[in-house]
């Protein structure tokens, strides 16, 4: 039997493992015999609290990264994400630092995906990224969405009658099973019927929300809009500000695919970026920043960097 590391969270954060039953704002303690004592589920609710903080985009670790790319960039050949390696060599008395993104797998032998130095792959996407926000690129790329945003909505009309309709059903099957649990005990069948309808429900509400923030953006003046990004791109490059490139890297680029090929300044990858855009009805994720879904891409094929 195979958990996933979401499966694994949840069954962690559940207090029936020490003996409550947990319904909406309805707590029943001794509801069960506890398989952990009430201080140990604690301890691992501490845990999984201190692990959240951490792997989070704003944690202070994340955010003080002199790697720009962080989070954003991943290994072409295995798919892995590339992570920032520091390394100091010590060279007739003089002190030398290298800095490369590289892959955890081919650390341990099991890719072939050199280093890349990061000088070479953050000049590079940047680069890219100012080169691709022109009205004429993105002309067509605005012009789709706009036929997808009208194609979008009609659908998402209906999917969100079809969801409120199940999430009200599976809502009424917790409460009727709650009740019997209640009065009749909790049997191992009531159990694991409301174990499935709970799960159903997380299921539901899960969708719900990723149609609400799946709501296509506006799309404001492109040209300006666009000249404006492109100026600030420009800006931040020009004065090695890092916290205003990592904003715009964090802004605009979903994901990078990137290997080094055999000439150590050449690269070959696929940049992902999206526009950001104002939805009408704007969506915060939990790091507080905005979350847009057009992704317009641009194949990265980047000249020699000195």
């Amino acid at each position: 039997l195979r958990f996933t590391p979401s499966a694994l969270s949840h069954i962690f954060r559940n207090p029936i493992y020490k003996g409550e039953l947990h319904y909406g704002d309805l707590i029943i303690p001794d509801y069960c015999t506890p398989i952990v004592s009430p201080e140990t589920w604690e301890t691992v609710q501490e845990r999984h609290r201190q692990l959240k903080r951490i792997q989070s985009p704003t944690h202070p670790r994340r955010h003080r990264s002199p790697y720009l790319l962080s989070g954003r960039v991943y290994c072409a050949r295995c798919g892995r994400p590339l992570q920032g390696h520091t390394s100091i060599r010590i060279k007739n008395g003089k002190r030398y630092e290298y800095q490369r993104y590289v892959c955890p797998n081919a650390r341990r032998g099991q890719c072939t995906a050199p280093a890349i130095r990061k000088t070479d792959l953050e000049t590079v996407v940047l680069e890219e990224t100012r080169k691709l926000l022109t009205p004429e690129t993105l002309a067509p790329l605005l012009a789709e969405h706009q036929a997808q945003r009208q194609k979008h909505r009609k659908t998402a009309q209906t999917e969100a009658k079809a969801l409120a309709r199940a999430l009200a059903a599976a809502e009424r099957r917790i409460t009727n099973l709650t009740n019997a649990i209640a009065n009749a005990g909790p049997t191992e069948a009531l159990l694991q019927a409301l174990d499935k309808a709970e799960t159903e429900r997380r299921t539901l509400r899960a969708q719900q929300r990723a149609l609400t923030a799946d709501d296509f953006p506006i799309i404001p003046d492109p040209e300006a809009w666009a000249a404006a990004l492109r100026t600030a791109i420009t800006d931040a490059l020009a004065a090695d500000n890092p916290e205003t490139l990592r904003s715009l890297i964090h802004t605009l680029i979903v994901r990078v695919e990137v290997e080094r090929l055999t000439d150590p300044h050449r690269l070959r990858g696929v940049l992902y970026l999206t526009l950001p855009l104002e939805n009408e009805k704007s969506t915060t994720s939990n790091d507080g920043s905005r979350a847009y879904n057009s992704s317009p891409r641009r194949d990265l094929n980047p000249r020699p960097t000195a």
